[in-house]
Order: C-alpha cells, then structure tokens, then sequence
C-alpha cells in the first residue's frame, strides 16, 4: 500500500472538494484491498453508482470510500439518509473505508474499514433537509455516528502512516464476520 496520492488529477478541477474526491478515489482504485478475501485489488464502479465506489471482482463486496481532512473520530459525513436507511434495511450496505488525508502532502494519514454487517440503523443519524433556497432544497442528508459501530468492527488499516498487514486486517474482519448473521433491524 502506498501512501502517497497522485496529486496531479486535482489540476483539471477548481473545486475542492471535487480535488478531493477525484484524488482519494484514484488512490483507492490502487491501493485498496478486499478483505473477505484474498483479492489485492478492487474494481471502480461507474461514477455516481448508488452507495459505493468498488468491487472486489472475485467475491462481489462492495465498498464506499469516504476521506476527509480532519481527524476520524466520532462521526463521518455521509450521503443521503433515506439511500443509507434502505441500504441497512435491505442487507445492502457497502463495507465502509473511512480515509484521513493530509492535504498539503496529498497522503493518506488514517484508513479506518468497517464491514457492512456492522451498521446499525441507530448510525445512521438525519441532518437537516437542505434550506430552501439550496440548490438541492429539501435534500436530507446523514452522519454515520461510528461510536454506534462495535469497537471489534472499526479495523484500523492506517493509523497514523502505519500500514497494518493485510493479513491482519483480514483476520480481523473474519473475526467479526458472524455479525452478518444477524437481522439488519436486530443490530445495534
């Protein structure tokens, strides 16, 4: 895994946070990997796929990465509340990367994987509809509050520029692996 983000496809883009998505996305794209199973790679989805970002083209899981500036602590901006809640609902949640950058050096600072049989209905919380004089009026967006997520289930990948082994990482995830047994709206 490396660190480092190619920086440069940020160039073409004047908003931030399109900088932001287009480079973490990239970086995902070569350096995350499956771990349900032994794929080093995921495949890109199509942009604008509903909830997730990759595949793993050997067992089919699906993942969302999610990056950001500031540190990972207790809640992760998401996307809209009515997708996650359907999403959880529907046993069609994506396994989770939660990234923290570093802007300046455009590298991954802290890379937090939580499995799809750990979300809780009780994560996901409502923002506020969009004002109505947004672009997007009415649109209501959530957090995922990651202190409703079972502590086994936050597998650290990335903490503090020390990449954890893959095989770790893995067994951790195999570990808490029977959660997935258990009804979506039995969790929490």
């Amino acid at each position: 895994m490396n660190l480092t983000m190619a920086s440069e496809l940020a160039s073409v883009y004047r908003s931030a946070s399109q900088r932001a998505r287009v480079v973490t996305e990239a970086w995902g794209a070569t350096n995350l990997y499956c771990p349900n199973c032994p794929s080093p790679r995921l495949t890109r989805l199509q942009h604008n796929t509903k909830a997730s970002d990759y595949c793993c083209p050997n067992c089919g899981f699906w993942y969302q990465l999610k990056g950001q500036q500031s540190p990972i602590l207790t809640q992760i901006v998401n996307g809209a509340f009515s997708v996650m809640t359907e999403a959880i609902l529907n046993d069609r949640t994506p396994n989770f990367y939660f990234m923290q950058y570093e802007l300046l050096s455009w590298s991954v600072k802290n890379l937090l994987l939580t499995p799809r049989f750990a979300f809780p209905l009780s994560a996901v919380i409502r923002r506020k509809p969009l004002s109505p004089t947004a672009r997007r009026a009415g649109w209501v967006g959530c957090n995922i509050a990651l202190n409703r997520i079972p502590q086994d289930a936050r597998i650290h990948v990335v903490t503090e520029r020390q990449i954890a082994p893959a095989g770790q990482v893995r067994a951790k995830f195999q570990r808490v692996k029977p959660l997935a047994k258990i009804d979506a709206t039995q969790r929490g």
